[in-house]
């Protein structure tokens, strides 16, 4: 037997791929265009404040057989203070005590 196999019963034959529709396009578009708009933004930690306390160049200059150059050394010293924390950290609270008061 030649020819193409017929489909077994309750199982039809694959049919071929369609390419979605305009409207099923259009929908997808602004449905990820609302899912950007909505979803919620997760800020990203300040960086560390950086305080420079110095800078220091020393300058040298020479000759190469490709002609002068100038060695150049720039030292930074800077402190570093981490970022503020988004809320101070409480203290526990002791109640409305006197803290004078002995028990």
């Amino acid at each position: 037997m030649t020819g193409t196999p017929h489909p077994r019963p309750g199982n039809p034959a694959p049919t071929p791929r369609k390419s979605p529709s305009l409207m099923r396009s259009l929908g997808l578009f602004v449905g990820h265009v609302a899912r950007g708009l909505t979803t919620k933004v997760q800020r990203t930690p300040e960086p560390p404040q950086r305080v420079e306390v110095s800078r220091t160049v020393e300058e040298a200059h020479g000759e190469s057989p490709a002609g002068p150059v100038t060695l150049r050394r720039t030292v930074i010293e800077e402190i570093v203070l981490p970022a503020s924390p988004a809320s101070p950290p409480s203290a526990p609270d002791s109640g409305n005590r006197d803290p004078s008061a002995r028990e």
